[in-house]
């Protein structure tokens, strides 16, 4: 188990082969035409943007990161394949003592995901990573689905990483 930097070959590869609960969530807010090598680049070359990848052995099974959308503002994400449970844990404890607390070094004010309704176990790890749940977004994407929004301020970020 290693989580190292992604490259867009690394990316691609969890991408080609995500789990469908990920699929249908990022074609929700993407539409039909977002395939794997689309989702791919946007997450690697996306602006003011950090992707990793969390490997079990020599295949890359989860695919997360973040990208500033907006001055001090940052979407955080990730999608895996149905190798998620080997590298969970692993991937959890990166994202509590490196990802969040860069993102913190590096500005942020606010960090949020976006994640389709009914994907509980999403929700799940998103509350477990001390995110908080702000609202419910109607008729989201080109499908009009519900999504939740989670996000993190800078004072959440703050006790998160201090252990305050």
């Amino acid at each position: 188990m290693a989580i190292r930097a992604a490259g867009l070959c690394d990316v691609a590869l969890v991408a080609a082969r995500m789990r469908e609960v990920d699929r249908q969530e990022i074609r929700a807010l993407r539409g039909d035409g977002a395939n794997a090598a689309d989702v791919a680049m946007d997450a690697v070359y996306g602006r003011r943007s950090v992707a990793f990848c969390a490997w079990s052995g020599d295949e890359p099974v989860a695919a997360f990161g973040a990208a500033e959308v907006r001055p001090t503002l940052w979407s955080v994400w990730l999608f895996a394949t149905e190798g998620w449970p080997t590298v969970a844990l692993a991937a959890t404890r990166f994202v509590r003592r490196e990802l969040l607390p860069g993102l913190l070094a590096a500005g942020a004010n606010r960090a949020e995901c976006r994640s389709i309704v009914d994907h509980t176990q999403a929700h799940r790890w998103l509350e477990r990573l001390g995110a908080k749940h702000e609202a419910d977004l109607i008729d989201c994407g080109p499908e009009r689905r519900t999504f939740r929004l989670y996000a993190w301020r800078r004072g959440d970020f703050e006790d998160r990483t201090t252990g305050a």
